[in-house]
């Protein structure tokens, strides 16, 4: 609704003025969607740059930050194999708590409506997703030292909630509770 193109609204004809001109209706369809392309873009230029800071060779960095900003989780290399450095983790994980967040709330956090997207139930509730489920995970999940448990349980929240699907450890692997852990975030990411 705030983008001001939902609705029943109903026009006839083809949006184009008889001159070829666009209508006011559709010109603003065509900048909403330039708009959302150029902010995909942002993002996946600047995901890519950070598998690229990370170490990885330009087009991986490429594939990479295209599977994680779009949330499709299909990589290059075997599912454990794509982020066993802890820098490949932290890129991915901004890259997918950002765009796990949603186009449309980077778009109106990128314009005049900053205020807006802070007071935004939806991030406050993706947020408290997160924060929660990176705290449990480290707590029951991986083991190891205190902040490599904490990188591994936020990349697999974010991984979980964002749908992406990565994976830096095996799961499998893990306590029953965490595992059951996992399980709910799946399911709250499939809502």
């Amino acid at each position: 609704p705030f983008l001001g193109v939902g609705g029943l609204r109903r026009r006839s004809g083809s949006g184009v003025a008889p001159g070829g001109a666009l209508l006011p209706g559709l010109r603003r369809l065509v900048a909403i969607r330039r708009r959302l392309l150029a902010t995909y873009l942002s993002l996946t230029v600047a995901g890519a740059l950070a598998y690229l800071v990370a170490g990885l060779a330009p087009l991986e960095a490429t594939t990479r930050a295209m599977a994680t900003i779009s949330t499709g989780g299909f990589t290059d290399r075997p599912a454990l194999a794509a982020f066993d450095e802890p820098a490949l983790q932290w890129a991915g994980i901004v890259g997918m708590v950002l765009a796990g967040s949603g186009l449309a709330l980077v778009w109106r956090g990128i314009g005049d409506t900053r205020e807006e997207v802070a007071r935004s139930r939806e991030l406050r509730s993706y947020a408290a997703v997160l924060v929660a489920g990176t705290a449990v995970l480290a707590v029951a999940g991986p083991d190891g030292a205190i902040l490599e448990r904490v990188r591994v349980a936020l990349f697999t929240t974010a991984s979980l909630v964002s749908t992406t699907g990565f994976a830096a450890e095996d799961w499998g692997t893990w306590s029953e509770p965490a595992q059951a852990v996992v399980a709910s975030l799946l399911a709250v990411a499939a809502t």
